[in-house]
């Protein structure tokens, strides 16, 4: 398997981990320097940059927050060491947010930009649009 196709594989695996509500397997698919950085948007409107640490812990929180998630990848293509992902996300809730109430479903679309080093994601960069809410 060429480099591509294997950094293809792990962003698949990556997101099936977060789907299977394992933020803490996630984590095996990450460099220790790994750096994600979410753009403004409508949860996050001034964006944010984490550490695996902080990644880690806010896909716990997460848990709490949410009775499922899925990760429909709509798109992928990949090269060398950087894979890019057209991702529509789907969370059921466990708690109220806007006009949403328990076991409502939220939707975001993403653009998902995985960096690669020996195989492991070293850079994260998403551009999260959710529909009103």
């Amino acid at each position: 398997m060429s480099d591509t196709e294997t950094n293809l594989a792990t962003a698949r695996a990556y997101l099936k981990a977060l789907e299977e509500a394992r933020p803490r397997d996630a984590a095996q698919y990450f460099a220790a320097d790994v750096v994600q950085i979410e753009h403004p948007n409508r949860l996050k409107p001034k964006g944010d940059r984490r550490s695996i640490a902080a990644m880690q812990a806010d896909g716990q929180k997460g848990l709490s927050i949410l009775r499922s998630q899925t990760y429909e990848i709509q798109s992928a293509v990949a090269g060398e060491d950087r894979v890019a992902l057209e991702v529509l996300w789907t969370g059921v809730l466990n708690v109220p947010l806007g006009e949403l109430k328990p076991g409502d479903a939220m939707t975001c679309f993403s653009g998902i930009f995985l960096d690669f080093k020996d195989g492991k994601i070293t850079g994260q960069r998403n551009f999260d649009c959710f529909p009103p809410f």
